[in-house]
């Protein structure tokens, strides 16, 4: 036996409501079938560190549940396969102050979802400019759109603190394809190609009412057509 049980049980196999302390501390409190944790039931560790509260299937998180990481202030809501986070869910993480709503698949982000970035975000607005994406608190940049294995890819947009904004194709987090951005504290729009999170390729810049074309390579402005 994994620790001590307490509760109900049929021909000395745990079946019904019960208490199982395991010998490292942690505790179980809730449903058994044929031995194994299945129905609803509570998890929590020996420092209490880590709760999940939810439902389990054969001894795995599966269901829909809530768990949350008092060290950290992490938490989510939502629905669980296989002891990984799958299907629905919120996710709040404490220290970056960040919060996704959206698709999971097997633990990641995966389909269409919602990213409220937090105070510790930093990855640039593009190479050209080198403007950090985040200077506020939840909420100050919003990315909504495509996720894939955790990173935004396909059609999104994200929108900065400062109201800037890209609208177009990400590819493993990066803008990469048609997109348009919009910067607010030049008043510059620019909407044609992207590569690799820079502009690359055939575009337009859109400035005081004027339109020009141009050719990008590497985030570098080559020529106006």
């Amino acid at each position: 036996m994994e620790g001590t049980y307490i509760g109900e049980s049929v021909d000395g196999i745990r079946q019904g409501q019960g208490q199982l302390r395991f010998h490292n501390g942690d505790i179980y409190i809730g449903a058994f079938h044929k031995g194994l944790r299945h129905g609803a039931g509570t998890f929590t560790t020996e420092n209490g560190s880590v709760v999940y509260d939810g439902t389990w299937r054969q001894s795995e998180k599966h269901g829909n549940g809530k768990e949350r990481w008092l060290k950290s202030g992490n938490y989510y809501n939502g629905e669980y396969q296989n002891d990984l986070f799958h299907g629905h869910g919120v996710l709040y993480r404490g220290i970056s102050q960040s919060r996704y709503e959206g698709s999971f698949f097997k633990g990641r982000k995966h389909g269409h979802g919602k990213m409220e970035f937090g105070v510790s975000t930093n990855t640039k607005r593009s190479s050209r400019n080198g403007r950090q994406q985040n200077d506020g608190g939840i909420g100050s940049c919003i990315y909504e759109g495509e996720w894939n294995n955790g990173r935004m890819h396909g059609q999104g947009r994200y929108t900065w603190a400062d109201s800037s904004y890209y609208e177009g194709l990400w590819l493993e987090g990066l803008k990469d394809g048609f997109g348009k951005e919009f910067d607010a504290v030049k008043g510059e729009f620019y909407q044609g190609n992207w590569r690799k999170g820079s502009r690359h390729g055939e575009g337009a810049i859109y400035r005081n009412g004027t339109k020009q074309n141009g050719v990008w390579e590497s985030g570098k402005h080559v020529e106006w057509t």
